[in-house]
């Protein structure tokens, strides 16, 4: 198999990384005499402490008779144990019991060594950059994960069209929601839908699924690989009558928004975020721009007077907050526009994930 090319080397190494670790696990449930799922679960009490079962069921995807089948296996193994929660004597916490995990312990012990040897290599820097990446690509799997069982359990939504061009009727509506659920490359959107229509929008590349229920009008691009996403490109036009929520899930590569013309009540971008530019409207109350998975490239430009807070978590590296230059600073960032505290209608800008090349400006 040939080499990927560079811009998705690390694509391609999150995916080996994905069959590196499904094998060991299997591996070492084999040794065990379990399954890989009892396995994860077993890893799921380690990492998030008691839960229940319902709380399994959410992170593993499974049933909750299937859940129920696993905890019943893994007690009789005497690995996990139930107790009454101190709070709801109705709902029953499962616990693992660390006494009897010395053969998962022994059997783990290689590994954890050969892994401090191997990660010893880099710097802390380094360690940095690949853990936003990493925690990025998570937060990608767990909304797409989340969409499809949404998606699966709701009642299916009206499709107004798998074409190039997609009308959505204004119909009395008095909000809008635009949801990208499946990533999204060169997205341009702004108001000047025309008289009656919620949403215009046109689309290069292959045409996404494109859905509406209520007030959300849903994007979905389904069935192409790592090469045919960056060929996609989609045109917004939205109405300028109606409060909006405009949310990107799983990522975007190339995003200009100019919403100046626009009611905005909300911006979220799941799953990370680059060269991306948006031009805000006076605000209207407090009005939440989120950035989770980290962020590069990015310029959020703001009228003047309109108050607006920055909330970094994970770091931040050139870094420009109106009149404030910033180089590289770790940790948790936080930033306020004279009179922000006392401001009825201001901005609050928050990334998760550390940030670089992030401008958040007046003009």
């Amino acid at each position: 198999m040939s080499s990927p090319p560079p811009d998705h080397r690390a694509l391609f190494a999150l995916r080996a990384l994905g069959e590196a670790a499904d094998l060991f696990r299997q591996v070492m449930a084999d040794r065990l005499g379990l399954n890989g799922t009892d396995l994860a679960v077993l890893s799921l009490l380690e990492s998030r402490g008691p839960q229940t079962a319902g709380q399994l069921a959410e992170a593993t995807g499974l049933t909750t008779g299937a859940v129920t089948g696993l905890v019943d296996r893994l007690e009789g193994a005497g690995l996990i144990g139930r107790q009454a929660d101190a709070t709801d004597r109705r709902r029953v916490i499962l616990t693992l019991r660390p006494e009897r995990l010395a053969p998962i312990v022994r059997l783990h012990e290689p590994f954890h060594q050969a892994f401090h040897a191997f990660d010893a290599a880099y710097t802390d820097e380094e360690r940095a950059l690949v853990a936003r990446y990493v925690e990025g690509s998570a937060e990608v799997f767990r909304s797409e994960a989340l969409e499809l069982r949404r998606e699966a359990a709701e009642a299916p939504a009206a499709g107004v069209g798998d074409g190039r061009h997609v009308e959505v009727p204004l119909a009395g509506l008095t909000r809008g929601r635009l949801q990208f659920t499946s990533g999204a490359a060169r997205v341009t959107i702004a108001g000047g839908a025309p008289a009656g229509l919620l949403l215009a929008a046109d689309f290069d590349g292959k045409p996404p699924r494109v859905t509406v229920r209520g007030e959300t009008v849903a994007v979905t691009y389904r069935g192409f690989g790592a090469f045919g996403w960056k060929k996609n490109g989609a045109t917004l036009a939205l109405a300028a009558g109606v409060p909006w929520d405009v949310e990107l899930r799983g990522g975007v590569a190339r995003l200009e928004a100019d919403l100046s013309g626009l009611a905005v009540a909300s911006v979220e971008l799941r799953g990370g975020g680059h060269a991306v530019a948006i031009t805000l409207p006076p605000p209207r109350g407090t009005v939440p721009i989120r950035f989770t998975g980290g962020a590069s490239d990015i310029s959020i430009r703001r009228p003047p007077g309109a108050a607006a807070s920055l909330r970094i978590i994970g770091g931040a590296a050139a870094l420009q907050f109106d009149s404030q230059r910033l180089g590289a600073v770790g940790g948790t960032v936080v930033l306020e526009s004279s009179g922000y505290a006392a401001a009825r209608d201001r901005y609050e800008v928050e990334v998760t994930g550390g940030a670089a090349g992030l401008s958040v400006v007046e003009g």
